[in-house]
């Protein structure tokens, strides 16, 4: 327990010491927490979005208008984060979707099944762990655009009692050198509550 809040506090200042403040977040709900730079906005998303809700989500932070849509809404998402959206400018985010492991299935086959199968060879992956929680930490420049403008994919998947907890980081690939730290502190952070 120690060596694990000496390596979160690691990460947190590491981040902190690139100029970007973490803060950790529960996220409500479920036994998870994260940190998160202190200067984005974040929304909890619970199990059932009602159109109040939304507009509740919405006044914290805009891009959760995007939970209207069908399609996310039937994805799993229960937290969005993102910087400050400047016009013209693709805003840094992460996504928190969480989903059934399939029965039969580990993290890694789930991770890389059916269409996603390609993403093993546009990537890097890694097997890491949350305490004693498995998981899986990808990245990637070349599996989204924004545009035309690839995008820098920073992933970190986790298999825990049963559920698929997928935390992934975005921003523009030009900009990873200004992101990569934080986003590797704030996955460094995940941390599940044990019972």
């Amino acid at each position: 327990m120690l060596t694990l809040a000496l390596a979160m506090l690691c990460a947190v200042q590491t981040a902190a010491a690139r100029g970007t403040d973490l803060a950790q977040q529960e996220v409500s709900g479920l036994p998870v927490s994260v940190a998160l730079p202190t200067s984005w906005q974040f929304v909890v998303v619970p199990d059932s979005v009602t159109p109040a809700v939304l507009k509740q989500l919405v006044a914290i932070d805009p891009m959760a208008s995007m939970l209207a849509n069908a399609s996310v809404k039937q994805a799993g998402i229960r937290l969005l984060g993102n910087e400050p959206v400047r016009k013209g400018h693709f805003a840094a985010n992460v996504n928190l979707i969480v989903t059934l492991l399939p029965r039969g299935y580990t993290l890694r086959s789930w991770f890389f099944g059916g269409s996603s199968a390609a993403l093993q060879y546009a990537g890097t992956t890694t097997r890491i762990s949350s305490k004693t929680t498995p998981g899986l930490h990808y990245q990637s420049t070349r599996v989204e655009k924004y545009g035309k403008v690839p995008l820098l994919t920073d992933i970190y998947a986790f298999a825990y009692k049963g559920r698929v907890f997928d935390f992934t980081y975005t921003s523009l690939a030009s900009e990873a050198g200004r992101y990569l730290p934080t986003f590797v502190a704030s996955g460094r952070s995940i941390y599940f509550a044990t019972p």
